[in-house]
């Protein structure tokens, strides 16, 4: 299908673009994410051009259930702050998908701001754990096609099976608000999910 081809041709893109330039000195982290209806996979590459901590990635997700897709690019900075294990972030998200909703598909395109969390308890307590979550907003003035509003939250708990591979819990929550031939329509989503992440 087309939305799949260019999901794929999207990453392939990424892939070939930008890691070639950081492969040899960036933090690299893959995940993918799944329940009876979902899937959603995400690379995060990690660099540090004169040492300004700098977090770029790239995603997409297929929701069966809801009929939509995304993907995704973003861009932030994202470091260790106040005490170990820490670490908070500011960025940009930029987001392009499509949504059938009772026949009629509306498309999905915004940049919103995006806020980043992470605690790493085996910093301190020794513990293999760790929690991540990430809000992005994008109001009218940042929301184009069909889109008028976009917010999405995700949170997750990851178990470290060693220090580069781990299991994780998730929940998503996503919001967009359609005008179209002066229709009004919501997408919303909320779901559970879990999967694997790998970094490199």
């Amino acid at each position: 299908m087309l939305k799949h081809r260019i999901i794929v041709g999207f990453l392939f893109l990424f892939f070939i673009v930008f890691i070639p330039q950081f492969a040899f000195s960036a933090d690299i982290s893959l995940q993918l994410g799944v329940n009876d209806d979902d899937i959603d996979g995400r690379i995060d590459i990690f660099i540090s051009p004169n040492d300004v901590p700098l977090s770029i990635g790239a995603g997409f997700l297929n929701s069966k259930e809801d009929d939509y897709w995304l993907t995704n690019v973003n861009m932030a900075l994202k470091d260790n702050v106040f005490v170990s294990g820490l670490n908070l972030g500011l960025g940009f998200k930029g987001v392009y998908g499509e949504s059938e909703i009772l026949g009629t598909d509306y498309d999905i395109a915004a940049i919103g701001f995006q806020f980043l969390f992470e605690y790493d308890f085996r910093d301190i307590f020794q513990l293999p754990i760790n929690i991540n979550a990430e809000t992005t907003f994008a109001p009218s003035a940042m929301s184009t096609k069909d889109t008028d509003k976009y917010f999405e939250f995700y949170t997750s708990v990851n178990f470290h099976v060693n220090d580069w591979a781990a299991l994780f819990v998730g929940f998503r929550k996503i919001e967009v608000d359609f005008e179209k031939d002066r229709t009004t329509r919501e997408l919303s989503d909320d779901s559970i999910y879990f999967g694997v992440k790998f970094d490199f």
